[in-house]
């Protein structure tokens, strides 16, 4: 029997995830990431602000999005990731994920509850 040959996800992907859980999840109010692509990078996700020169934060700014390559071999890794990351997107970056992150965990705890991470966990 042959093995079962890995699909290995692209950026092509990883956007039409983005486009398809920002309308099923976020009433498809998320702005889209200028950047959304997968990176070498230690951490699974990164959400990043791309600031104006000279200014610190405006309700203006532009976000990208950075996706480990490591996760590019599981669409349930990398959707489960994203979608943390998208949150980061919908509060702009100002609350933390941590323990203590009310804000964002509420946030995750809704989409769960909703069903955004039914059959990835």
């Amino acid at each position: 029997m042959k093995p079962k040959k890995l699909k290995i996800w692209t950026n092509a992907d990883l956007m039409d995830e983005f486009l398809e859980l920002n309308n099923r999840y976020f009433d498809g109010k998320l702005p889209v990431p200028l950047v959304l692509a997968f990176r070498n990078m230690e951490e699974l996700g990164h959400t990043f602000r791309f600031r104006t020169l000279g200014k610190r934060r405006t309700k203006d700014d532009d976000f990208g999005i950075h996706i480990s390559r490591k996760l590019r071999f599981s669409q349930r890794l990398f959707v489960c990731t994203l979608i943390h990351e998208m949150v980061h997107l919908q509060l702009r970056n100002r609350y933390s994920c941590g323990p203590r992150g009310k804000r964002f965990n509420g946030r995750m705890r809704q989409l769960a509850f909703l069903g955004a991470f039914d059959g990835l966990w």
